[in-house]
């Protein structure tokens, strides 16, 4: 896939309006046989929501070079780059010299640089293949190496085992029953939910049927009494969600997942509001100027890191179905995401608290 086309794709994931609002874009522009530059960054910043603030959408208008909507400016909107901690200076100057790859085109001198820092701090000790110069020249390759070095950052902060890539996103065939990410993400969202209202992490994990016990008032109100009120609208479409995930063709937009993991909209308003301002804004200034203030809002967010993962591996999940199902088991058995995994790992000093249950252990027995 065309790297724009894939950070569109993105994009158009984070929210059905955002999608909408960019197709209509793309849409539009195609029907206008002169479009210049200035019109064009007019009508993206209008569907991104950067016109929130005047100041950036008249930069924006009166500036004649081109902008480009990388992989590290999806990265920043989702709250993953840059990290402030000295724990992920390596990250950052990961995407930071990846970005500078894809401006550039993927020049020779900036694979070149690219391919000598990933050399210079993953931990094998030799040149790997998969590390190979000949290898990094390909993007989509280089967006894997970034997606899987993020997966080691989500078990830095992980009490768990390791959360990687290998372990709850692999393609195996279950028995009687083909195996999508996104049944595997779905498991992986009704475990959290469940754990996060238990106090603890489970054992096991629950069944959709037992998901509505595990909802709490700190997700969907106070206003909400469990034993009262089953039929609560927002349990429902939680559920509704669930199902569909686990059917093997569907796909989750962001704002699905955060309706989740987050508060009901209508209670933070005011807080989100500013905090809506606050993220737009140092969105902005990356978008023009790469660059970040030390004020801007940073932080780290996991839910946001394993969707992306998740929708890396839908997408090659997607272009893998067509095969036969050998070929799926050969994918599923292959060490190349643990071997690249290990590379980027750098174990914390305190072990793991909690390990996954049986059944994601399971899925991601290697062979």
């Amino acid at each position: 896939m065309d790297l724009t086309q894939f950070n569109f794709s993105i994009l158009t994931k984070f929210d059905r309006k955002l999608g909408n609002d960019l197709e209509q874009v793309v849409k539009k522009a195609s029907q206008i046989e002169e479009l210049s530059p200035i019109e064009l960054k007019s009508m993206l910043s209008e569907a991104l929501g950067l016109n929130v603030l005047d100041t950036y959408t008249n930069q924006i208008a009166d500036q004649t070079e081109e902008f480009k909507l990388s992989f590290a400016y999806i990265l920043k909107c989702l709250s993953l780059y840059p990290l402030k901690n000295e724990l992920y200076k390596n990250w950052n100057k990961h995407v930071e010299l990846f970005d500078q790859a894809e401006l550039t085109s993927f020049s020779e001198a900036s694979i070149t640089e690219l391919h000598q820092f990933i050399q210079s701090i993953v931990t094998t000790g030799h040149n790997h293949t998969y590390l190979s110069l000949e290898k990094m020249k390909q993007p989509i390759h280089l967006i894997m190496l970034l997606l899987i070095h993020l997966d080691t950052i989500l078990t830095l902060d992980s009490k768990m085992e390791p959360l990687c890539f290998n372990q709850l996103f692999k393609f195996r065939l279950k028995k009687k029953k083909p195996y999508g990410p996104s049944s595997s993400f779905s498991d992986l969202i009704i475990y959290l939910l469940a754990s996060h209202a238990n106090k603890e992490p489970l054992k096991s994990l629950p069944s959709i049927s037992s998901f509505d016990k595990y909802l709490n008032t700190e997700l969907l109100g106070n206003e909400f009494d469990n034993n009262d009120d089953v039929d609560h609208p927002r349990i429902k479409t939680m559920r509704q969600l669930l199902k569909k995930m686990r059917a093997e063709d569907r796909f989750c937009y962001l704002t699905d997942i955060d309706q989740f993991f987050t508060t009901p909209f209508d209670q933070v308003k005011l807080i989100f509001d500013d905090l809506y301002e606050k993220i737009t804004e140092s969105n902005a200034r990356f978008l023009l100027s790469r660059t970040i203030n030390d004020d801007d809002f940073v932080v780290f967010n996991e839910m946001n890191a394993l969707w992306l993962i998740y929708y890396f591996q839908f997408l090659v999940y997607e272009g893998q179905k067509m095969n036969p199902p050998e070929v799926l088991q050969g994918l599923s058995s292959t060490r190349e995401f643990m071997d690249l995994w290990k590379m980027f790992y750098v174990p914390n000093e305190q072990k793991a608290t909690f390990q996954w249950p049986a059944q994601f252990n399971d899925v991601a027995k290697i062979t």
